[in-house]
Parts: structure tokens; C-alpha cells; sequence
């Protein structure tokens, strides 16, 4: 480990800092389309509470699949759109406020329904 061992001189890459053409990263016309980081937060927790079929309380059978309903209409706006107008023909142009209501009905029904109600 003497004067004899060579020494590194390999270094890391540079980054190339550069401006793009095109500077934004999300058109105008798909703001609606995409998820805020709130949206997928309250999505987490929808799904989550359909898969443990836990939320406040132990979930109803109906209760579970409009938690598993309110996590995809989160996490899947625009698909659930599409699906909703060849379906039934109707157009629902922002399917992730009807996510965040029933999120929060579902919520409110656990916290003030007794569960011996409820079930």
C-alpha cells in the first residue's frame, strides 16, 4: 500500500444541464385528466381500506366495493370516463370529485352510523 499503487483517476459523468424545447412537462388540455398527489393520497387509503376491509371500522360488504369504487375513480379518472360514456352514453367529464365525495360520505357514514347500524 506503498507509492507503488495507482491512484484513480476515473471521475463521475458530468450532467448536462440543458433548456429543452419543450418546457412543459403536462399540457394545458390534461390538467383535468391528471391526479393531484392529494387525490392519490385519498386513493391510497380508498384502496387500502377496500383490501383490509378496515377504514374506521370494519367494512359493510357494500361499504367495501364503494371504497374499491371511490380508489379507482381516483386513480383512474380519464379510463373510468371512457368506460362510464360507452356504457351508458353519458358524459361524466371529471369523475375524481365524485371519488373524493364518496371518500368522504363513506368516512362520515363510519364515523357517526353505529356499527351494529350499519351492518
Amino acid at each position: 500500500m506503498g507509492p507503488a499503487r495507482q491512484r484513480d483517476t476515473e471521475h463521475r459523468a458530468t450532467v448536462a444541464f440543458h433548456v429543452h424545447a419543450d418546457l412543459a412537462a403536462v399540457r394545458i388540455d390534461d390538467l383535468p385528466d391528471d391526479v393531484e398527489p392529494q387525490a392519490q393520497a385519498f386513493a391510497t387509503g380508498a384502496l387500502a381500506a377496500a383490501a383490509q376491509n378496515w377504514a374506521l371500522r370494519r367494512n359493510t360488504q357494500p361499504e367495501r366495493w364503494l371504497w374499491m369504487l371511490a380508489g379507482l375513480l381516483l386513480v383512474f379518472p380519464s379510463l373510468l370516463e371512457g368506460l362510464a360514456e360507452t356504457l351508458t352514453g353519458l358524459d361524466v367529464p371529471y369523475p375524481a370529485p365524485f371519488g373524493l365525495a364518496l371518500v368522504a360520505a363513506l368516512l362520515l357514514k363510519q364515523k357517526f352510523v353505529p356499527a351494529r347500524l350499519a351492518a
